[in-house]
């Protein structure tokens, strides 16, 4: 992922770059306000709102195979960790840890001053929290952006994700030795408290991989929109 939001970035021609995941879905405001970062703040980053979808698009996909907005802003539910940006412009974020990768706006040279994001990563985990590290270094602000809704398509959710186990422990490790401290802790300790692993000190011990039965009890039922 950080490979090809590098070459994206690489591509652009336009001085603002807009990512969205490909499982998003963004509302018809999307790119007027990205557009309008620009006068919010010289150099920031913008994260928008970001709602989940229940499993069964049937409820708000029309027949032509559009999406229906106003089911969209019906039906998506807030990650109840994150605020509601209903009128709201912006607002600044004092945590970079914050930086949400399924949907993010900011200036080309933002990106560039910040290095863009470290390929070293790669399966899940860790890339987004490392770039939000890469743009706190280079003085680059977050802010949450209102206006605009980026719709999340549900897929299956793992509590722990236990199908990403490896990849999980090598990013981890790669962010702690970047930058000095866990990343991910949330999964490492479930890990840890599991018994799959154990951390001592900056190092992961894999005590044990978990098996497909223990990978497939970890899905939750598809009422369950996030982790």
């Amino acid at each position: 992922m950080a490979a090809a939001r590098n070459a994206a970035a690489m591509k652009a021609s336009g001085d603002i770059l807009a990512f969205l995941d490909v499982d998003c879905i963004a509302d018809p405001d999307f790119v007027r306000r990205a557009a309008e970062t620009t006068s919010l703040a010289f150099n920031g980053v913008f994260l928008p709102e970001v709602r989940y979808l229940p499993a069964h698009r049937s409820g708000w996909l029309k027949k032509s195979g559009l999406p229906d907005y106003e089911k969209l802003c019906e039906l998506g539910q807030r990650h109840p960790a994150k605020p509601a940006l209903a009128g709201i412009d912006s607002a600044p974020i004092a945590d970079h840890g914050e930086l949400w990768g399924l949907a993010f706006i900011m200036k080309r040279s933002a990106w560039f001053a910040a290095g863009g994001m470290d390929d070293a990563y790669f399966g899940y985990g860790a890339e987004e929290t490392d770039f939000g590290q890469r743009l706190r270094a280079a003085g680059v602000d977050l802010y949450w952006l209102g206006g605009t809704v980026a719709f999340h398509q549900h897929h299956a959710v793992h509590k722990p994700p236990l199908q990403h186990f490896e990849s999980i422990l090598r990013n981890a490790a790669l962010f702690r030795d970047r930058w000095g401290e866990w990343c991910m802790d949330y999964w490492l300790e479930a890990f840890e408290n599991a018994g799959y692993i154990e951390r001592t000190g900056d190092r992961i011990e894999c005590l044990r991989k978990p098996s497909d039965a223990e990978i497939a009890a970890a899905r939750q039922p598809d009422d369950v929109r996030f982790s």
